[in-house]
């Protein structure tokens, strides 16, 4: 499902990169509802804010454009696990939506 979801339910979400030849490769799989990204300053790090998971994920981003070492550096679920948008629309309390990172590297959540 290209927003993450078959009716109603969650289903894993894909990342995918498309580089300046056009060329589309997957570079994150098991994401739940991703929903904005950005990278650092220093180009090392992106991150994903993972609405329905109400967590913000880092990778860690190589020179080639892959994605290595999934890190949660963020997660307000407060323990809540949800199958369904409809329930995270309810039960989660914080939904992360757009990312922005300043130039000191600070990380800003929608």
């Amino acid at each position: 499902g290209g927003f993450g979801t078959v009716e109603d339910s969650l289903v894993p979400g894909t990342l995918v990169r498309v580089d300046t030849h056009d060329t589309v490769s997957i570079v994150a799989t098991g994401l739940t509802f991703p929903n904005g990204i950005v990278v650092d300053p220093t180009r090392t790090h992106l991150f994903v804010a993972e609405t329905y998971a109400a967590r913000v994920s880092r990778f860690d981003l190589q020179p080639d454009g892959t994605l290595g070492g999934r890190t949660t550096v963020l997660d307000r679920s407060a323990g809540v696990r949800v199958a369904r948008v409809s329930e995270g629309n309810i039960r989660l309390p914080w939904l992360p939506d757009g990312l922005a990172i300043d130039a000191d590297g600070g990380l800003w959540v929608a």
